[in-house]
């Protein structure tokens, strides 16, 4: 009998399933369903949404500004979302991407007490996560 787990705490609009003790990880989407097989360990796993994605400056300050730059391969809309560490959302941003570098200023979509919080861009393609820190 093949064991597994709900993981919702990255993305409300995918549902991740592990199963079998990190030896397959079940990815839906949409009407997609991706399977990885084998030793799974951490988020790198899973469907990138950008190819490279930096956050700064990190750690930031309440009050302050902060901006996020992406490398894409493809154009279209993005989902950003803030949460923190119990994955409570705290604001959610569509925006759109071109090929190449993007750069989206955050001002006012950061978290206003100080702490530890998730950024995940989301598209079609999957989903890129970065902690951040705000103090």
């Amino acid at each position: 009998m093949v064991r597994c787990i709900l993981l919702n705490i990255l993305s409300p609009d995918i549902k991740y399933y592990l199963c079998d003790m990190a030896r397959i990880l079940s990815i839906d989407y949409g009407e997609k369903r991706t399977f990885i097989t084998g030793v799974v360990s951490g988020v790198d796993a899973q469907p990138q949404a950008v190819e490279a994605m930096t956050l700064f400056p990190n750690p930031t300050t309440v009050g302050g500004a902060s901006t996020l730059q992406l490398e894409s391969s493809v154009a279209g809309e993005i989902t950003l979302t803030i949460r923190d560490l119990t994955g409570r959302t705290l604001s959610t941003t569509i925006d759109k991407i071109v090929v190449g570098d993007n750069s989206i200023n955050l001002g006012n979509h950061l978290p206003t007490v100080k702490g530890s919080y998730t950024l995940t861009v989301s598209n079609e393609r999957g989903i890129s996560s970065q902690k951040f820190n705000v103090h």
